[in-house]
């Protein structure tokens, strides 16, 4: 996660979008008549651009359930469903996004590895690994007798 920030940090301005295009993620540079519309509300609700260059910072139009975290700590102005972040503070939805993605992809072979190691039958519903009901009870006493054996040796 710090490599990917360090990374995001370094990026120039005009890769920003490219980046975020790549990533698909689909946010939005507000336009300069935007921005002067919005500045002094932006400028109050973000703590980072306090010593910043205004007119150099880039400001994204973000719908409002990928900010939720920047929502929670006030670090962001919103307005009609839209929370408006300055870049420097885009890259913790983007390490968010990450870890989700990152979640959702070790899930399946997670799941596989189970299925493969128990000899039992695994399947997948929205990302997520679930064994069958009746086997349980079989699952937890191969478990247990794994670990008690390993335990006494």
């Amino acid at each position: 996660m710090d490599l990917l920030r360090f990374r995001f940090s370094i990026l120039p301005k005009d890769k920003v979008q490219d980046f975020l295009k790549d990533s698909h993620l689909h946010f939005e540079a507000i336009s300069d008549e935007e921005k002067t519309l919005r500045e002094q509300d932006i400028v109050a609700s973000s703590p980072s651009l306090s010593g910043v260059k205004w007119e150099s910072e880039s400001v994204y139009k973000i719908p409002f359930a990928d900010a939720l975290d920047l929502f929670r700590g006030r670090k962001v102005y919103l307005e009609d469903g839209l929370a408006y972040v300055p870049l420097k503070d885009i890259v913790a939805i983007i390490l968010n996004e990450f870890r989700a993605t990152l979640s959702k992809a070790l899930a399946i072979p997670f799941a596989d590895a189970l299925d493969l190691f128990r000899g039992r039958k695994v399947y997948l519903e929205d990302g997520l690994a679930y064994v069958p009901l009746k086997d349980i009870v079989a699952i937890i006493l191969n478990e247990f007798r794994a670990t008690l054996s390993k335990a006494l040796a």
